[in-house]
């Protein structure tokens, strides 16, 4: 407690001498003076408050470093450089910021070393405590620093190389102080060592000088004490012979008188002994007299206390006996309650039972009920489960096989996984065109809904996609999403029934001989990937069908792809599918960092990956996560060599 105490109290001095510190700090940059004292002032206020205050640290800081600077009064103006690094550094981590105040501090330090007009201990101490532990604070962690960071690197390794020769010079002025203030210590230990020899030397001569006046005194004191002892000797000898005489006298009187008292004393104890056994004779005797008494009283009290013994047992006895007959009669009471109880139990019991077997028997006629109608229920599923297994057949047949697609764009593949058995989105491809004027056309949809609905329109979309390219020889592909978004309202009726369903859509047209990809899209965005560097292309927000107006006019990009270029079509059931450790969507920024990572791999290869990630996503964190959409993704690889149109 009182070492608590202590450090209490010394805290707490240190605590108001801090603040006392600090105001007077204040006083002095308050003052209109604009003088050396107050540029020190406002650096020391600086580094003090810097811990909890930084921003007004640095404020401080900077108007020493003006200040310093306005009056020419260079070392102040280094110092206020030195506490800007320092708080950029150790405070706010900005490692580009601190190099450079660092660097423009050490200059100035270094040309007043150069002229004298700075301690060296004063250049030591900023490059070794503060530079090299700045540096130090991000050696080794070059790989995990920000761009911006690696440049304050580079600064501290030229840095480096300005100022090690400079710590050479000032370790080897140290050594060579060092190595003069030891040669002194040495003379002056010399000198210690001789002074302190001939002290011992002295101190020895002392004590054997010491030695030999007490060994004198012994010998003096000795002589006298012996002829002391003597004289007294004498006069103790003469009066014990004196004592000695008187005494003897006095022993043989003592004892006349002993033998005469001896005798009488003698006759005195036969007299008393006598007495004595005459009264102990008489007190035996008195003694059985009383204990024959006590005796007789003893046994009276046994009978009395037995007589009344007996008679609080028998009341005892009876008052237990009238308890059992009470409590017996109560007992059988309750017995006959209890038989009366248990009597009108079993009489509802036999009324349960029927009741019970009542309900039993209209449970199981519902059972039966029950059961027809699953029976029922289980033909209309097997009924509807394979209508949607023709129908799935129906829609993977109007889909394009992928080696079809593969003889036109032999690096192509189609990530295709409906949430139902009919799905809602579908791609499509068309080749048109021979020779030179050769195009290949790719089409990634999704239709509203998913199941049943989204299968239907998937079907109107195929045949208009037919109808468009093939029949009516229309291949731009802003006009085929025109002319698709006409075909949905006419197919619909919209203009009638006002219904809203459609499709976001997505058509790439390549051009193998003009190495080059024209491309629009109704909402869907497309990804494509050149020379390492990922371009999005966002779609019009104009779906297609839905009643607002027939006439659409879509955008229409094109890339050039005599580089290779990996080209993704999509839909958003990837993006907005739930998962991972967090239970949260996927996002478009999870899937364009997906396919950035994996664009150089073989088509194969990505397909894979696209399906392991998905995967890991919606049941590799401890969750299985349903399925919310249908998902698809296609990626081909084009450009760079004529693209195969065989």
């Amino acid at each position: 407690m009182r070492y608590c105490l202590i450090i209490w109290l010394i805290t707490f001095t240190w605590a108001a001498v801090a603040d006392n510190r600090i105001e007077q700090l204040m006083q002095i940059v308050s003052q209109d003076r604009k003088d050396a004292r107050q540029v020190d002032a406002m650096n020391e206020l600086a580094e003090n408050v810097a811990s909890t205050e930084v921003e007004k640290a640095l404020d401080y800081a900077r108007k020493a470093e003006k200040l310093a600077r306005q009056i020419g009064y260079v070392q102040g103006q280094a110092k206020a450089l030195e506490v800007l690094g320092t708080i950029h550094a150790f405070q706010q981590q900005k490692h580009d910021d601190a190099a450079e105040y660092f660097t423009d501090a050490y200059k100035i330090y270094y040309k007043a070393y150069q002229e004298g007009k700075l301690n060296k201990s004063v250049l030591y101490d900023f490059i070794t405590k503060k530079i090299i532990p700045a540096f130090q604070l991000i050696t080794g962690k070059e790989e995990d620093l920000p761009r911006r960071a690696k440049r304050a690197v580079k600064i501290y390794k030229t840095l480096q190389g300005e100022f090690t020769p400079v710590l050479a010079e000032i370790a080897a002025l140290r050594e060579q102080e060092i190595r003069k203030r030891d040669s002194k210590l040495d003379s002056a230990k010399n000198a210690l060592d001789s002074k302190k020899n001939e002290l011992l030397s002295k101190e020895e001569e002392l004590k054997r000088k010491e030695a030999e006046i007490q060994n004198k005194n012994q010998q003096l004191n000795s002589n006298k004490q012996r002829q002391f002892q003597l004289a007294r000797l004498n006069v103790k000898l003469g009066d014990s012979l004196r004592r000695s005489s008187d005494s003897l006298k006095t022993t043989m009187d003592s004892l006349a008188q002993m033998a005469a008292h001896l005798k009488v004393t003698t006759e005195t104890l036969m007299l008393h002994e006598i007495r004595l056994q005459q009264a102990a004779v008489k007190a035996l005797e008195e003694e059985n007299r009383n204990l024959l008494l006590q005796e007789e009283k003893k046994k009276q009290q046994r009978i009395i206390y037995l007589s009344l013994a007996a008679l609080g047992a028998a009341a005892i006895i009876g008052f237990l006996i009238f308890q059992n007959y009470r409590s017996q009669k109560k007992l059988n009471a309750e017995l006959t309650i209890q038989r009366n109880e248990l009597a009108q139990k079993n009489i509802e019991i036999e009324m349960q039972k029927e009741e019970i077997l009542t309900q039993n028997q209209n449970i199981m006629q519902q059972n039966a009920q029950i059961e027809a109608q699953r029976d029922k229920i289980h033909a209309k599923n097997q009924q509807i489960i394979a209508g949607l297994n023709y129908a799935s057949r129906i829609q993977s047949f109007m889909l394009p096989s992928i080696e079809h697609i593969q003889q036109s764009i032999p690096e192509f593949f189609a990530f295709y996984k409906p949430r139902d058995v009919v799905s809602g989105d579908f791609y499509w491809f068309g080749k048109v065109g021979e020779g030179a004027a050769t195009q290949l056309i790719v089409a990634a949809a999704d239709c509203t809904g998913h199941g049943v609905p989204g299968g239907f329109m998937s079907m109107i979309g195929n045949k208009l996609l037919d109808e468009i390219v093939y029949i009516r020889n229309i291949h731009s592909p802003e006009q085929i999403l025109n002319e698709l978004h006409k075909g949905i309202i006419k197919s619909l009726r919209q203009n009638e029934t006002r219904n809203n369903d459609g499709m976001d859509i997505a058509i790439c047209v390549v051009h193998p001989a003009k190495q080059k990809v024209t491309l629009a899209s109704a909402k869907n965005p497309v990804i494509y990937i050149q020379n390492e560097s990922l371009c999005e292309i966002k779609g019009d927000k104009l779906p297609i069908g839905g009643v607002v107006t027939e006439q659409r006019d879509y955008t229409l990009h094109e890339i050039d792809i005599s580089q290779p270029t990996m080209i993704y079509m999509f839909s958003d059931g990837l993006q907005d599918q739930f998962g991972g450790p967090e239970g949260k969507k996927f996002m478009l920024r999870n899937l364009r960092n997906k396919l950035a990572a994996i664009c150089d791999k073989r088509i194969e290869e990505q397909q894979e990956a696209i399906v392991q990630t998905m995967k890991k996503w919606m049941e590799g964190y401890g969750t299985v996560h349903k399925q919310l959409d249908d998902m698809m993704l296609l990626g081909f690889r084009v450009g760079g060599a004529p693209t195969a149109t065989a």
